[in-house]
């Protein structure tokens, strides 16, 4: 009799034992459907965000990157409770192991906060003709970690965002799709203010096709030495600014030589 009980006890306690293994499972399913779920809606929010913002695609891969991160960790932190593992010792971990990564990657994680500044700030966008630390060209891509730079020679330079936010930023787009470049141009007193201002409305007249609207000048500076014109560019296409602005000083300087010969 006793050796019957024996066997009913040791039966229950194993029923009992593989219930708990079952409902262990389901516990252990639905938590890894759930962070599925979710890992799969805020991929997709992200996504849709960066369309939004009109942001590169490797920016919004990076977001996406950082947010499956956190999903993921939080449901590793939920599979630890329910198999009765203490979390403790993770978040400490983690705590640990980001403190450590933050010391050996301060630059890095500041180029990240800098371009999510960059980003939300809008001080330039892609495609806009800048100065940025001596740099001048075309912004072609704002990434989390650089700026890139496409320069007159079609040369493709990197600038890390922490030192775009303490640089001097000249931006020659004040109005959407068009860039203004302005010329300084010095002259002496060699010829007459009217004679000299024929000869800028002439190679004015000759450049109108080349900008978006007629080019006009002003005089900013006037001493007993020489006169100092600013002219202003006006171009739908920033490529023109690598090789009209150029153009029209060499045949400002042309037409100028010309005049002081001939008088």
């Amino acid at each position: 009799m006793q050796e019957f009980l024996d066997l009913l006890r040791n039966l229950w306690n194993y029923v009992a034992t593989a219930t708990g293994y079952v409902a262990l499972g389901i516990r252990v399913t639905i938590i890894i459907v759930i962070t599925v779920i979710i890992e799969r809606i805020v991929t997709r929010y992200m996504r849709r965000l960066g369309q939004r913002l009109e942001l590169g695609p490797d920016i919004t891969n990076g977001l996406v990157v950082i947010s499956r991160f956190f999903v993921l960790m939080g449901g590793i932190v939920a599979l630890m409770e329910i198999g009765g593992l203490p979390s403790d010792w993770f978040v400490a971990f983690s705590a640990l192991g980001g403190a450590a990564i933050g010391f050996a990657s301060t630059r890095t994680i500041g180029n990240f906060i800098a371009g999510l500044y960059i980003l939300a700030s809008r001080p330039f966008h892609v495609n806009d003709y800048v100065i940025i630390k001596g740099t001048e060209g075309i912004v072609k891509e704002i990434t989390i970690n650089y700026t890139k730079i496409l320069t007159a020679d079609y040369k493709i330079v990197l600038i890390s965002n922490q030192e775009v936010l303490g640089a001097n930023i000249t931006r020659f787009s004040p109005k959407e799709g068009e860039y203004c470049y302005t010329l300084d141009i010095s002259f002496d007193h060699s010829l007459t203010k009217e004679e000299l201002e024929r000869i800028l409305d002439k190679v004015i007249e000759e450049f109108s096709e080349k900008v978006s609207k007629r080019p006009h000048y002003a005089i900013i500076r006037l001493n007993r030495s020489e006169r100092v014109y600013r002219f202003y560019l006006h171009f739908k296409n920033p490529e023109d600014l690598f090789t009209v602005p150029s153009e029209f000083l060499a045949k400002i300087t042309e037409a100028w030589d010309q005049a002081r010969i001939q008088k």
